[in-house]
């Protein structure tokens, strides 16, 4: 009786969105209206009002204009990625001015901010990303910061740290990567400091951890991908998550890490590392996942021995990197850590078989 009771309810959920759906030029299903990729070069006109279908997908069309009014009444979140617009009338979203919250645009055409981002009063999560912006348009920008949670401005152009950062007051998940920003004044997060839990700055040319971003107390994630780091220094030691991939760090001491570092995911994969300290993870209290993809290590680090409960090592790609008995020791740990997957090569034998099988008649 119970699951007939699940099965009919699951039908009248799924049957409302459907008979609910405002537009034939658009399928509705899963609470969210979806037009995308439907060569579309205007918003749909609705034909009734929104009830339970707050998520409006536009992305992939060639809408170009968004004029007064055409944004519908009652929407939660549009998608306008991968659209070419060029203009955004002032009173495009007054319909839902109180109600829509997140908002995305890529690859479009406008170099100003338009004012009519300035009309939203409930908007927390912002993304203009993949377009060059001109002209960043303060009003707007003042009146977004007031309520945005999460911002995420992904190649648009910055050169430079914007002084306009301390409009943003509520941020919580910042997102600038693929600016050339290349450097941070020291209080870059001054006023975020307290509630940034992700900041993201890969690919901004940066040749150093800033110092802004080691005072942050909050932070848990941690992308520094993609930039031209030599070393590893002054890293927030409870960020849960620390992506250092793809930068130019050839070597891992005793002190790159500081005491009682929290990190339970550490991405070092694709620099040209050919040195690990014995103790260079020792200081790391609760790692868990471990990448080390395309390096140069040339023999299996030893630091492993110091990690306390890793479910995943991954040492892919390092086609240099022999085992010999010299590492015996890493036997005893692998085998005595049965739910650790250490995935890689050494040369023609898989780095777990030559430990847990071949290195057992080392002398």
């Amino acid at each position: 009786m119970l699951i007939r009771y699940i099965i009919v309810l699951a039908s009248a959920t799924i049957a409302l969105a459907v008979l609910d759906c405002p537009t034939t030029e658009c399928d509705c299903f899963d609470f969210a209206i979806q037009c995308n990729n439907k060569g579309l070069h205007s918003i749909p006109k609705f034909t009734q009002s929104v009830n339970i279908l707050g998520d409006l997908d536009l992305s992939n069309n060639a809408i170009a204009i968004l004029s007064d009014n055409s944004v519908p009444a009652g929407m939660d979140s549009i998608n306008f990625n991968n659209n070419p617009i060029t203009s955004i009338s002032n009173g495009a979203f007054r319909n839902s001015a109180t109600t829509l919250s997140s908002i995305h645009f890529s690859n479009a055409l406008f170099t100003r901010l338009p004012d009519a981002l300035a009309t939203l009063n409930a908007l927390i999560d912002l993304d203009i990303s993949q377009m060059r912006i001109l002209d960043w348009n303060t009003n707007v920008l003042r009146h977004a910061g007031a309520t945005v949670n999460t911002l995420r401005l992904m190649n648009v152009g910055l050169t430079s740290w914007p002084s306009w950062m301390t409009y943003f007051t509520a941020v919580s998940r910042l997102d600038l990567s693929e600016n050339a920003i290349t450097s941070l004044p020291d209080n870059a997060f001054s006023q975020l400091a307290s509630q940034l839990i992700t900041v993201k700055l890969s690919a901004a040319n940066l040749n150093h951890v800033p110092r802004a971003v080691t005072s942050l107390p909050a932070v848990l994630l941690l992308d520094l991908s993609q930039n031209h780091i030599p070393i590893i220094t002054g890293v927030p030691s409870h960020a849960t998550s620390l992506n250092f991939s793809f930068n130019l760090i050839t070597e891992l001491r005793d002190n790159s890490f500081a005491r009682n570092t929290a990190f339970h995911s550490l991405d070092l994969s694709n620099n040209p590392i050919t040195r690990i300290s014995n103790n260079a993870f020792l200081p790391i209290i609760s790692m868990r996942n471990l990448f080390l993809r395309n390096t140069k290590l040339t023999r299996m680090p030893l630091a492993i021995l110091t990690l306390t409960n890793p479910s995943w090592i991954a040492l892919e790609g390092n086609t240099d990197l022999v085992c010999t008995c010299s590492e015996k020791a890493l036997t005893l740990y692998m085998t005595s850590h049965p739910y650790l997957y250490v995935y890689g090569m050494c040369h023609q034998e898989k780095i777990d078989t030559f430990f847990k099988v071949i290195a057992k008649n080392c002398p």
